[in-house]
């Protein structure tokens, strides 16, 4: 392939062109360059161990994307999200206790449910979608509220790809973007919490000695841009729930900043509801407060999908993106406008659908029908359906795509994309990549991070 110059660049209107152009010759310098690249590789070893990222599930290939693209991405993510929000709204009143019934949740959350109002109204949420392309579109199968785990690995991947040195050689002369939640945080915390005293909270575990590697990053990014957080060992700095609000290390704290699964209050209840109590008395504020309990759970998905009054047009809605899911009962729905009773359709259409949990994560509990031999799919539906809380949505075929992987040699992969956007209110945070060899699991996924290409 010819080496180019910038007069031979596609114009903006080429830019699934500009795309092709850079992942091809991005692919040729992997194989040209692969002495340097091994070099450069091994050179990360020790930041990908520190990550907890190991070398091997590192795609060496960026996810190229545009522009526009993205923001694209970005502004039909940040429209979803209203959306589950105006539903908890619109269908239950913004009353805790009775989604919790409605949405099956776990007994163990009940009485924070029971006790919650609205902590972190008015505070913008830090989300992250998981989106699948297919068919020239992106389509939402679930959101992910705070689950922000892999943050500092996506700036990792980032500032590995920066340098790379085929990036280098495919992208000479275009403009890139690195988007990254950790560069973004800053710009959160200033619109939400300016002028607050915040501690960056984490519940340690028994005798656990690491901190949180998410909220450790996020404390130092702040402090990069010149915002104070407090981010201390509770065993020695913990918490003080006084009459007059809650205390750390001699300060009064305004915000409780805690970000992860569930915020792991399930187990935890009898601990925290001092502050839960604080919060609700508008000592403190709690965020994430256990509002991701809802937002989270997939169950509201099937609300969502099935028609709910919503308080904006149809025409601002990001509903067109959502696969068709209902929460999976002994009734009758609607598919493509024709009634069907949930039992049946599930156990008839088992190819084309996958069950899920509505309240889990980290892909456990799901299956995926057309990896599921029929008994088996017949026994989960019908558990499913008797226990509650499961949703059945329309199963997404997404093209499979070959990523490179250095290993010695260049080898590629057969896999399907994921991408988690991150969005901190309706700013996007880049994207995290799960590359999927097969069923759309976690455990066995290869990673890679969103770069942004503008044509020159």
């Amino acid at each position: 392939m010819k080496e180019r110059d910038e007069r031979s660049r596609p114009s903006r209107k080429d830019g699934c062109a500009l795309l092709d152009e850079v992942r091809a010759e991005y692919d040729l310098a992997l194989r040209r360059d692969l002495p340097q690249v091994r070099a450069y590789k091994a050179r990360w070893a020790a930041a990908f161990a520190r990550d907890e990222l190991p070398p091997e599930r590192v795609v060496d290939r960026p996810h190229f994307l545009g522009a526009e693209s993205y923001r694209g991405m970005v502004d039909d993510a940040a429209r979803f999200v209203a959306d589950l929000r105006g539903l908890f709204t619109a269908r239950f009143g913004g009353d805790p206790a009775k989604a919790a019934a409605e949405l099956g949740m776990p007994v163990l959350t009940h009485p924070i449910c029971d006790r919650l109002r609205g902590s972190c109204e008015g505070c913008e949420t830090i989300a992250r979608p998981d989106i699948l392309e297919a068919g020239g579109r992106g389509h939402f199968l679930e959101q992910n509220v705070s689950s922000v785990v892999a943050d500092y690995n996506q700036k990792v991947l980032l500032e590995y790809y920066r340098d790379h040195p085929a990036l280098r050689r495919a992208a000479a002369g275009l403009k890139l973007e690195f988007p990254s939640f950790l560069d973004e945080i800053p710009g959160f915390f200033r619109r939400n919490f300016e002028g607050k005293t915040v501690s960056l909270w984490e519940a340690l575990k028994g005798t656990e000695e690491r901190r949180c590697p998410t909220l450790k990053k996020t404390h130092e990014a702040l402090a990069r841009a010149g915002i104070e957080t407090l981010h201390l060992d509770e065993r020695e700095h913990p918490l003080e729930v006084t009459d007059e609000g809650v205390r750390q290390a001699g300060r009064r704290l305004d915000v409780l900043f805690r970000h992860g699964v569930a915020w792991e209050l399930t187990a935890k209840y009898a601990a925290v509801q001092p502050l839960l109590d604080a919060a609700i008395a508008g000592k403190v504020l709690l965020y994430q407060s256990p509002w991701e309990f809802f937002e989270s759970n997939k169950c509201l998905l099937g609300i969502l999908s099935e028609g709910a009054p919503m308080p904006v047009p149809s025409s601002e809605s990001a509903l067109c993106a959502l696969p068709w899911t209902r929460i999976l009962g002994d009734r009758e729905t609607s598919f493509e406008g024709r009634p069907v009773r949930l039992p049946e359709f599930s156990l008839a259409r088992r190819r084309d659908l996958v069950i899920k949990k509505g309240f889990s994560a980290a892909s456990c509990d799901v299956l995926l029908g057309a990896e599921t031999e029929e008994a088996a799919w017949k026994r989960a539906v019908e558990a499913a359906v008797a226990a509650g809380g499961w949703v059945v949505q329309e199963a997404v075929r997404p093209p499979k795509e070959t990523v490179p992987v250095v290993l010695g040699e260049v080898e590629t992969r057969e896999t399907v994309r994921v991408d988690s956007l991150y969005l901190l209110g309706r700013t996007g945070g880049g994207l995290w990549c799960r590359h999927c060899p097969g069923s759309l699991r976690a455990r066995d996924a290869l990673y890679s991070a969103g770069v942004v290409v503008a044509a020159a």
